[in-house]
């Protein structure tokens, strides 16, 4: 029983999204203004909902409730509530960027929070993750697989999830036109 997988997945899709954002953001120079904020503002709405409000609460009020890991590996939890918290403000960054019609600004937020997304999901799925499969009882996993699945029904994961590849495939399309 597994019961990081589907958070392993859902990195990857938003690194997925990320990674075409950041592809919009070099491309800017061909978009008019409206059309670079909007896109801006699909990526902030994406991450808000998915990131944010779907994943991230689905790892801090079920995973990080449930789990015991050894005390000497304790620490990466704060380490990594205070990665959710540098995202969370480079995403206030990219806000204000797109406020302001900041196009550079708005760039350099991107790429700060791309940076900052890829080192905290490199050591969730290389390091904690790992640890915390292996020092979590079957038990323990039934009880988080179970949350996990409350918590997806309460947040309708299969429209988001939609409403998610819909944006991905948009932001691709964009990008290969």
């Amino acid at each position: 029983m597994n019961i990081t997988q589907e958070l392993e997945n859902e990195h990857l899709h938003i690194l997925n999204v990320t990674e075409l954002m950041q592809g919009v953001c070099k491309k800017a120079t061909c978009l008019d203004k409206v059309e670079y904020f909007n896109i801006g503002q699909e990526f902030i709405h994406f991450v808000e909902e998915f990131s944010n409000d779907f994943h991230q609460i689905k790892q801090q009020t079920v995973l990080f409730e449930e789990i015991s890991v050894p005390k000497n590996h304790g620490r990466q939890i704060g380490s990594i509530l205070y990665s959710h918290e540098q995202a969370r403000c480079a995403l206030k960054e990219i806000q204000l960027a797109q406020e302001n019609a900041d196009y550079a600004s708005f760039q350099r937020a991107v790429e700060e929070y791309a940076e900052v997304l890829q080192t905290d999901i490199n050591h969730k799925n290389r390091i904690f993750y790992p640890l915390v499969e292996e020092n979590t009882s079957d038990e323990v996993k039934a009880k988080i697989n179970k949350r996990y699945a409350e918590l997806e029904t309460n947040k309708q994961k299969d429209d988001l999830w939609d409403r998610a590849l819909s944006l991905k495939n948009r932001f691709s399309d964009y990008l290969n036109s």
